[in-house]
């Protein structure tokens, strides 16, 4: 407690001022003694400056704060040398080998599964269509749901699926939901004899009008020759209402048997040229030419909707299957473009991990050898001879499995 009439004394080195009629005290007057370090026994703060602290500071009389600085022994930080090794030679090859494994397998592996998809969602199936009593009209419902656009094929599943010539049925769906079925049209066609005598009847089509003069031409190579020629059959003028032209021809006039067919008219001072394909079915590889060859084109006709959400369709006829004529269908089922896109990536992400697979296996051919070990990074080395021949044998084994 401070005593009445006297000054706090300071503990941070400050002298006393004494009071008039104050009685000095002894040694207060006098510096602290310093801070003393203590050897080995650490620091000591002696009762002289604990007598200069205030009473709430200082600890009571007698006691002695002490304490030790302990010390670091520089040994910890010294590197510990192991015991030095070389490694395994086999254990190197080892190694090597399950790298070469995961490199080749992991890849292969990841493309399978995504070509899974494609096995998945592919679908062929008879379609059961509730036709109405002409028998032009049909509907039918397919069994899987929802199909991806412009992906389905109806097709004559009683007979040769795509043959056209012995009038079979086939139809697919454009990316507007239409069933559309490719016919061919016959434009012109020619009625031969036994001899070398016949003539090309030309049909009248709609975009042939009154007043037209119209030209046959065949062009193509010519064996005989060994040139390209054609072959021009004269020009008639089309009266109103005709349905058909004549046009005599002479088979030994023709540059071959496959050549181009056109059919040009003279619309005013206008001169338009239509080039007819030949009916495919009658490309044969055979000598001679076909006996009454047919020149055309290929139109569309829409015979029908599908509805690539719920899968319902319906079937418009402009006339009536043959007798016993069943149809199928196939088609791609539609998925969503999130889970596509995962399979898509699925044979790029594989080369990328295999690529990474590489890259941990030469660096651990690096740290071996770094830390001594020789014989496991020269195990490693020599490893992938075998490694490439086990992983080869083993992925022929996996591709026969899935049939990759």
């Amino acid at each position: 407690m401070v005593q009445p009439g006297q000054d706090t004394s300071s503990p941070w080195d400050e002298a006393l001022v004494a009071t008039p009629g104050d009685t000095p005290t002894p040694g207060a007057s006098s510096p602290p003694a310093p801070i003393v370090l203590g050897g080995a026994e650490g620091l000591t703060l002696n009762t002289e400056m604990q007598g200069q602290m205030p009473t709430q500071l200082s600890p009571a009389g007698g006691t002695t704060l002490t304490g030790s600085v302990g010390t670091i022994d520089s040994g910890v930080w010294e590197v510990q040398a192991g015991a030095k090794t070389e490694g395994s030679f086999w254990k190197g090859i080892g190694i090597t080998c399950i790298f070469g494994f995961a490199i080749i397998l992991v890849p292969m592996m990841l493309s399978i599964w995504g070509e899974s998809r494609w096995d998945d969602n592919w679908h062929q199936e008879d379609l059961d269509i509730q036709w109405d009593a002409g028998g032009l009209n049909g509907t039918f419902q397919l069994e899987t749901t929802q199909i991806g656009e412009c992906d389905l094929s109806i097709y004559d599943s009683s007979g040769q699926s795509w043959d056209n010539s012995n009038g079979n049925f086939n139809a697919h769906a454009d990316c507007d939901g239409r069933l559309i079925q490719n016919k061919f049209n016959t434009v012109v066609s020619y009625h031969g004899t036994n001899g070398s005598d016949g003539n090309f009847t030309l049909t009248i089509q709609d975009h042939y009008r009154s007043g037209d003069e119209i030209s046959l031409q065949i062009s193509g190579w010519n064996p005989q020759t060994g040139g390209y020629s054609s072959v021009i059959y004269g020009s008639q003028t089309l009266i109103e209402n005709q349905t058909e032209m004549i046009f005599f021809s002479n088979e030994s006039e023709w540059p071959s048997c496959n050549f181009e067919f056109q059919v040009s008219r003279t619309d005013g001072s206008q001169v338009r040229t239509e080039y007819l394909d030949q009916d495919y079915s009658e490309w044969v590889n055979k000598p001679g030419c076909p006996p009454d060859p047919t020149f055309g084109e290929w139109v569309e006709i829409v015979v029908g909707t599908i509805d690539t959400e719920s899968g319902y369709g319906d079937l418009m006829l402009q006339e009536p299957l043959e007798e016993g004529v069943e149809l199928g269908a196939e088609y791609w089922e539609g998925y969503d473009s999130g889970g596509g896109f995962i399979y898509d990536i699925a044979p790029c992400l594989g080369g990328l991990l295999g690529l990474v697979l590489f890259g941990v296996w030469i660096q651990r051919i690096v740290v071996n050898f770094q830390a001594g070990m020789s014989k496991t990074g020269t195990g490693m080395l020599v490893g992938v001879i075998p490694a490439f021949f086990l992983s080869m044998i083993v992925a022929f084994i996996i591709a026969v499995m899935f049939n990759f």
